[in-house]
């Protein structure tokens, strides 16, 4: 359970293993308050020269003071402190010192208020250097909003269905609602030992372990996919297709579809107007992924990526 989490259907029993400080959401508000105080390598700068320059702009408004007092023994006093004055308002380097901490405090809370979290400030100077974007695709090139188009089934029974539903209530993922709206079962089967695993879900129902995922989940575990050639025949491969299965046999198969963003391929073009090369990594299949790809127009992208695929292809 995350900070923000709703109930919206049913009752369920809650250990709490983080309060307060320790929360998801403590942290994500402790991380943009230490970007908002940080320092930025250029603001280090500025402030390290601003040191050296006021000393240098006091003894230069003393030296014009005092040169005023001895050449006109008359008004040198009343000329003095102006000119004075005059060299240090001129001089004084609070425009850099005050500005940029304001606008940082600024630009990092409207940021936040956005979505865009910023770890640290030295990642905005950073920025600029940016050439390329890697982008994921459920819920942020699509709208994250699928619904089922289809659900083969190898073995039409009641039971498996109310088995496939109650184990997707217990997912989070936006697919997952998608499948239990489309069964439509609010009676739920006893789940044991629920698990959310790369590539899917598993748990044990009445003794009997089912997985739910992408076909490497089910090739992983060693499920065979050919036990109906004809049905396996009708899965589109450019939607996303989960499979439900036993540890020995596939019973089902749910094709879901999400809508793209509309503003989505603007977005994409704009940022490669700007010199940027944009790619698209998801753990979804190599016909959904390309299908995506192409209507966006992305530079490259990589289907079937676990957590840890998306980590190393943003490091490459």
């Amino acid at each position: 359970m995350l900070a923000g989490t709703v109930n919206q259907n049913g009752t369920f029993s809650m250990k709490v293993e983080k309060v307060g400080i320790d929360t998801v959401l403590s942290g994500i508000i402790a991380m943009v308050c230490d970007a908002q105080g940080s320092k930025p390598p250029l603001r280090k700068l500025t402030d390290k020269l601003a040191g050296i320059f006021v000393l240098v702009i006091i003894g230069i408004s003393l030296i014009t003071f005092i040169i005023w007092l001895i050449s006109d023994p008359v008004d040198g006093l009343t000329y003095g402190i102006l000119s004075m004055v005059t060299v240090l308002v001129i001089a004084c380097p609070c425009a850099l010192g005050l500005a940029m901490p304001t606008a940082i405090t600024m630009g990092v809370g409207i940021g936040a208020e956005k979505g865009i979290l910023i770890k640290n400030v030295a990642t905005l100077e950073n920025a600029v250097k940016i050439t390329a974007v890697v982008l994921d695709k459920t819920g942020t090139v699509t709208e994250g909003k699928p619904d089922v188009r289809q659900i083969i089934w190898y073995q039409d029974d009641e039971y498996f269905k109310r088995i496939f539903s109650s184990m997707e209530k217990f997912s989070e993922h936006p697919l997952a609602g998608a499948v239990v709206k489309y069964l439509g079962y609010k009676e739920m089967e006893p789940i044991t030992d629920f698990r959310n695993i790369a590539g899917g879900i598993t748990a044990v129902v009445n003794g009997v372990r089912y997985y739910a995922g992408n076909r490497k989940l089910m090739e992983k575990n060693g499920i065979s996919l050919e036990l109906n050639l004809s049905a396996t025949e009708e899965i589109p491969d450019d939607k996303t297709n989960i499979w439900f299965a036993t540890m020995e046999r596939v019973l089902a198969v749910a094709t879901i579809e999400d809508v793209l963003r509309e503003n989505v391929p603007d977005a994409v073009n704009k940022l490669k107007s700007m010199g940027m090369k944009i790619f698209m990594v998801t753990g979804d299949n190599q016909g959904a992924a390309g299908n995506v790809a192409e209507k966006i127009n992305v530079d490259g992208y990589r289907a079937n990526a676990l957590p840890s695929d998306k980590i190393d292809f943003v490091k490459k």
